[in-house]
């Protein structure tokens, strides 16, 4: 299966800018930012994918009838899927890339979306490890703080 390092390197940055301001116009003022990522993921060295993490990408309406595109992980044997925001870069490029991604995407566009999902914390890989950190400790506190109430 194509990890997400593989489908980056198969798509020239011209044509992931050009569908990201397609799918997104908002960020056309943080090109500058999306191709800084996009370019460091051809040369990062991935981390393990220890459990077969793989993205998957799928069109969804909401309530008002607004079409969004929810990018998440799944692993192997689990029904449910998980919010990749917070992970890093190096760990992004170990992810497989869901081969029903592309019965509704191109790979243009499935790069676009992954990018977007990457960098919605930020473009820094280090702040978005600090944020991730920081909200790691309010959940602990918050749980410790529930349990203690128990007992």
């Amino acid at each position: 299966m194509l990890t997400v390092q593989e489908l980056f390197k198969s798509v020239e940055w011209d044509r992931v800018a050009a569908s990201l301001v397609a799918l997104y116009p908002e960020e056309k003022p943080n090109l500058e930012g999306y191709a800084q990522v996009y370019h460091r993921m051809l040369s990062i060295v991935p981390e393990p994918n220890v459990d077969g993490t793989a993205v998957f990408i799928e069109p969804f309406v909401d309530c008002d009838g607004n079409t969004y595109h929810d990018v998440a992980g799944v692993t192997p044997g689990c029904a449910c899927s998980f919010a990749l925001d917070f992970c890093s870069f190096a760990r992004w490029a170990s992810f497989f890339v869901d081969a029903k991604v592309f019965d509704n995407y191109s790979s243009q566009d499935a790069v676009a979306h992954i990018l977007y999902e990457m960098t919605y914390v930020s473009f820094d890989d280090e702040e978005i490890s600090h944020l991730r950190n920081e909200l790691e400790e309010i959940v602990d506190s918050a749980l410790m703080e529930l349990f203690s109430d128990v007992t």
